[in-house]
């Protein structure tokens, strides 16, 4: 799912070098709640059930407003930081209203998050709080969903990824200069589920950097676990 055709192809096209035998695309608004509830509904009966969820849908201030540079919270205009709470932080909710009903039982679902929602702090911005939300979503569905035993986590990248959240350029060179950036090679296979983590839920995945040069995920508190 995403919301235009193209990246869709693109998606398609690498799912299909992966081996991928059948491959639903669905344009979808994370934001719109008729659409959500379709596009699921689209995916079921297409692919006869739902086992695993990654909401990724984001957007950047950077993205939604190229003339102004928002870091503080009284820098932001209203309508950014709406779209910022909307996409992360409502999507992520209405992604779990659409999703959690139709998953099997024994399902992942995970949300993708950032350490400023956890680390707030100066310069954060409403990325943070909208992240921070993510995170408390990601809490309380784990507890709800136990009793369905759908496991629910999130992965925090442990720095920004290069992607068109920050527009079509990517990640501006100022905050690659300034920021650690985590590569996708190493984000995309570790948000998928883990035969090893199937007892837990409710997690927070911190990616880390650990000698020599190469990166590992740490589990954060676990919320939930399950025999």
């Amino acid at each position: 799912m995403a919301r235009t055709e193209a990246d869709l192809e693109q998606v398609s096209a690498l799912c299909r070098e992966a081996g991928a035998v059948q491959v639903l695309r669905v344009v979808t608004d994370v934001t719109a709640e008729a659409e959500m509830e379709l596009a699921f509904e689209r995916v079921v009966a297409k692919l006869g059930g739902l086992d695993v969820v990654i909401a990724n849908a984001g957007v950047a201030a950077s993205s939604l407003d190229v003339s102004a540079r928002m870091s503080r919270l009284e820098s932001y205009t209203a309508a950014v930081a709406l779209r910022i709470l909307e996409v992360h932080t409502f999507g992520v909710w209405l992604t779990m209203t659409a999703a959690f009903p139709r998953m099997s039982r024994g399902g992942s679902f995970s949300a993708i998050g950032s350490e400023l929602g956890s680390r707030p702090g100066s310069g954060g911005g409403i990325l943070a709080v909208s992240k921070a939300g993510v995170n408390a979503l990601v809490a309380i569905a784990a507890a709800e969903q136990a009793e369905n035993s759908i496991r629910v986590n999130v992965l925090s990248p442990g720095g920004m990824v290069d992607t068109h959240l920050f527009g079509p350029d990517g990640l501006p060179a100022t905050m690659k200069e300034r920021l650690p950036v985590a590569e996708t090679e190493v984000v995309v296979p570790a948000a998928l589920p883990k035969k090893s983590l199937r007892s837990w839920a409710g997690l927070r995945f911190f990616r880390v950097r650990v000698p020599p040069p190469r990166w590992c995920l740490l589990p954060g508190t676990p919320r939930v676990a399950r025999p």
